[in-house]
């Protein structure tokens, strides 16, 4: 029986080429690259567009393993350049192909190859074949989102606190708040199983804005003195009505500035280097401190710490794990935190577990720390505890 495949392919840089030369060059774009994309199939292929960033190809009589050798092809395609308006323009492609040998419709067969062309821009593959178990995660995902949207309605949604200890003296200064789903049932729900779901919708503007919310009234609660951080993504770095919400706080309800501060990765300034800082400077005259979270596991921090208005890194806990046994990971360590001081900015360590990481990080001149070895994240009422009897022990230790 004769098989039918779908390769779908999403140019996922359209955006940049419309931002530089405009709509036009890249309906041109487009246009060039499915005709090379026909040329890639022995005989010709039909390819059609269906969104202003993806094409369709359509094979007949082919096999899996020939899908697989046609999507290498394209991707070494991608990296070919095509001038456009007398500019060369090389773009990058995620691939997704999916085949049917009679049973499926045309319509399931194109959304099996658009679910594997999103599986492959989500890890990041270049290209990968549609399969069954796509189906299963896009319907729990489905499910999931539509969970998060009801617990928001229905307030299922917490604020937990981690201190920050100050490593020069011990003592807490300042702590993050961590976003906690307690569902129906009374059970939490960390936020790794809902937040990477969540960060690809609008539902992250909500959420977003119920830790602004949570950790504003937090710190305007007695014994809150010291500074509590909340996390933006991408997608809150330029949301103009998180921003209000944050001015909101800080001019009519009391809470100081000082009294928060902003994380963020290093996956919000990819892209556009000149509008994050903007955004970042925004924040910083709102008089909110501001520091790269994980910092370390991209590709440009240097480039960030040059340009950004930043007031701190969080060194990631991939490189607190090891200091204990590894004089690699402490000469390391002892690099990005004279980085961080050469800068003038505050050097936090996540994730310290040990008595021996606290105490080689404090050897090393780092600022702050967080992690298991002193508390996890605990609601407001424990956390406040946790504080009054580490503060007794302080007490009683000098």
């Amino acid at each position: 029986m004769t098989k039918v495949g779908v390769i779908k392919v999403k140019v996922t840089d359209l955006a940049d080429v419309i931002e530089a030369l405009g709509l036009e060059a890249a309906d041109e774009l487009i246009v060039a690259m499915s005709q090379r994309l026909s040329q890639v199939v022995r005989g010709g292929g039909q390819t059609y567009r269906i969104a202003p960033d993806e094409l369709a190809l359509i094979v007949l009589d082919i096999e899996t393993s020939d899908l697989h050798t046609i999507s290498q092809r394209l991707l070494e395609i991608g990296e070919e350049s095509l001038p456009i308006r007398q500019v060369p323009v090389r773009v990058q492609l995620s691939i997704g192909s999916a085949i049917a040998d009679g049973r499926k419709t045309v319509t399931e067969l194109l959304r099996e190859a658009r679910l594997a062309m999103m599986a492959s821009v989500h890890q990041r593959k270049g290209y990968m074949h549609f399969s069954p178990t796509f189906d299963q995660r896009s319907l729990e995902a489905f499910k999931l989102i539509g969970q998060v949207r009801a617990a928001l309605a229905e307030r299922e949604f917490e604020l937990h606190y981690q201190p920050k200890i100050r490593l020069a003296d011990g003592q807490v200064c300042g702590c993050e708040g961590l976003i906690r789903w307690r569902g129906s049932q009374g059970r939490l729900i960390p936020p790794g199983q809902f937040m990477p779901k969540v960060e690809s919708t609008s539902l992250i503007g909500p959420i977003t804005h119920f830790v602004a919310q949570a950790a504003g009234a937090f710190s305007l609660h007695p014994g809150s003195e010291s500074a509590i951080s909340i996390n933006l993504s991408v997608h809150n770095l330029y949301d103009e009505k998180l921003f209000e919400l944050l001015q909101e706080l800080i001019e009519h309800t009391g809470v100081s500035s000082e009294r928060l501060e902003v994380e963020l990765t290093e996956s919000a300034f990819i892209g556009d280097l000149g509008a994050a800082r903007d955004a970042v400077q925004r924040l910083r005259d709102l008089g909110l401190s501001v520091s790269i979270d994980d910092f370390g596991t991209g590709f440009s921090s240097f480039e960030y710490l040059q340009h950004l208005p930043i007031t701190g890194l969080k060194i990631d806990r991939t490189f607190v794990s090891h200091l204990g046994e590894d004089a690699q990971a402490r000469k390391l360590m002892a690099c990005m935190i004279d980085i961080g001081h050469a800068l003038d900015l505050v050097v936090t360590a996540e994730g310290v577990e040990t008595q021996l990481q606290a105490e080689t990080l404090h050897q090393l001149g780092c600022d702050q720390a967080q992690g298991f070895y002193y508390s996890p994240a605990l609601p407001a009422e424990d956390y406040h505890a946790w504080c009054q009897r580490h503060a007794a022990a302080f007490r009683l230790d000098h």
